[in-house]
């Protein structure tokens, strides 16, 4: 588990890690969740430590929540996909049988369980449901185009 992390349930019990970047004044209408690729974990996509100068420099959550170069600002959400880093709440050795899974799974149980948990956070916030913009990077874009492919394309 991280500190300070969120977590979303998918619906075969995995904890999926999502780190908030919640800037104020003036944001955007739609949340940001930026996706790592097959490989990588969240790092790639939120670099550093927050308020250092590598995270002000490489974090792409970074500069989406501080509003880039003067433009607008983003709700950021950063997520871990199962497996990763603080989504590895099973241990591999005690629960084998957890770690049987692929491609589809990211797509059909932890890409709607993300995208439901941050659209649930704004409902009980702003009083609405918006749609959320998905960053991935490598696999973690191919996964939104499949997913936009069929029911998911209603919340993207």
């Amino acid at each position: 588990m991280i500190k300070n992390a969120l977590y979303a349930s998918t619906p075969d019990n995995w904890e999926l890690a999502l780190k908030r970047y919640k800037p104020s004044g003036k944001v955007a209408k739609y949340p940001v969740i930026l996706c790592h690729g097959l490989g990588g974990n969240a790092s790639c996509m939120d670099f550093g430590r927050e308020g250092s100068k590598k995270w002000e420099k490489y974090s792409l959550a970074a500069y989406l929540y501080e509003g880039g170069d003067g433009g607008v600002k983003f709700d950021v959400w950063v997520a871990e996909l199962r497996g990763r880093n603080g989504s590895q709440t099973f241990s591999p050795l005690r629960h084998p049988e957890k770690y049987n899974w692929c491609v589809d799974d990211y797509i059909n149980k932890d890409m709607p369980s993300i995208i439901d948990f941050v659209r649930r956070t704004y409902y009980k916030e702003k009083k609405r449901h918006p749609k959320v913009f998905w960053v991935g990077k490598s696999m973690g874009g191919m996964i939104a185009y499949a997913y936009g492919e069929g029911e998911g394309k209603r919340h993207l």
